[in-house]
């Protein structure tokens, strides 16, 4: 089925999500992140966990 035909007719299938064929990986250079937010926020539980969550899923070199 095409993503044109399920896209006509979504109520016709039981398709729950259209997901792409994994690629194989590639070896790409560590690039510096950053993370940015407005100070109000600096201080605030649920802004420092998700900045923690993101720093811990971020790839180090």
């Amino acid at each position: 089925m095409t993503l044109e035909r399920l896209a006509a007719q979504p109520h016709r299938s039981d398709v729950v999500a259209v997901v792409p064929t994994p690629t194989a990986p590639a070896d790409l250079p560590l690039r510096p992140m950053a993370q940015a937010w407005h100070p109000r926020f600096a201080k605030d539980p649920g802004h420092r966990w998700l900045r923690a969550r993101v720093r811990d899923a971020a790839p180090t070199g």
